[in-house]
């Protein structure tokens, strides 16, 4: 599956973000790599807030930490599908 689907989602400011962020795959990830989280948080919220929401172009810079972030969230589920 991958991170080009809503998984960017859990870095952006706002409540939607704060409701992707309450999973606890995501609580885990923040604790065990705050650094990694910190990151992902600042550039997603700025690129996504100034362009469409949908355009993963705007994160290509940022692409092999996002797959980071996906494969170690996948990591602590069972299934890619209860990250989506």
């Amino acid at each position: 599956m991958g991170w080009y689907t809503n998984f960017p989602l859990r870095f952006i400011d706002g409540k939607m973000g704060e409701i992707y962020r309450a999973h606890p795959a995501f609580q885990r990830l923040s604790k065990e790599h705050p650094d990694l989280v910190a990151k992902l948080r600042s550039v997603v919220s700025d690129r996504l807030q100034r362009q469409r929401m949908d355009n993963h172009e705007a994160l290509e810079p940022i692409k092999q930490e996002m797959q980071r972030a996906f494969d170690l969230m996948s990591s602590y589920v069972s299934s890619d599908q209860e990250l989506m």
